[in-house]
């Protein structure tokens, strides 16, 4: 399994200017029927609250990826399954029927439906703690459950997309992944 560091740009463009080239990447795929200009990639999303639920369907409409999103509660993966948002974000509703019909998106609370994904972005909540350190026990469970599911020889990367500490949180991951490992008897490196 591979950790990925995923940083945000020194500058952000303006909303107007990312609507736009987001309305263009659809608008080009929808052109050439649906022969996307990028590779697809088989990808999983762990967690939809706010940023793995619009991660997950933008990376399945602007980047025609394969997404298969992962969530523990049943009941919010059978909502979201359905085409309904479980909390409110402007124009993200239509975008979530959008993808699901594509046949490029879907929910599920099994993490063994997500295991032929190669790239999984965390996006698990981190709440604070009372000293106020990142509580990241979600990611490192989550951590745990992907190699828990590796087949030997597979390459796995993960991308954190929680809002957490940079090196102390690569280190936890690191140390789940290889506990995993080594209780299933697998030799395997996290780069």
């Amino acid at each position: 399994l591979e950790l990925s560091k995923h940083s945000l740009p020194k500058s952000r463009p303006a909303k107007q200017e990312i609507d736009r080239e987001k309305s263009s990447a659809r608008s080009e795929a929808r052109a050439t029927n649906g022969n996307w200009p990028y590779r697809s990639e088989k990808i999983a999303v762990i967690g939809t609250g706010y940023v793995g639920t619009v991660e997950a369907i933008m990376d399945a409409l602007d980047f025609g990826h394969v997404v298969i999103a992962v969530d523990l509660d049943p009941e919010k993966v059978e909502k979201l399954n359905r085409g309904e948002l479980p909390n409110y974000m402007e124009g993200m509703q239509e975008l979530l029927q959008e993808a699901l019909k594509s046949g490029r998106l879907r929910f599920t609370a099994d993490y063994s439906e997500a295991v032929d994904a190669q790239f999984f972005i965390l996006a698990v909540q981190t709440p604070q703690k009372t000293t106020g350190e990142a509580d990241t026990s979600f990611l490192e469970q989550a951590a745990r459950d992907i190699a828990r599911l590796a087949k030997r020889g597979e390459e796995k990367i993960l991308i954190v997309k929680s809002t957490v500490p940079p090196n102390s949180t690569e280190r936890r991951l690191r140390k789940a992944i290889t506990a995993e490992f080594k209780r299933r008897k697998l030799r395997g490196k996290t780069a």
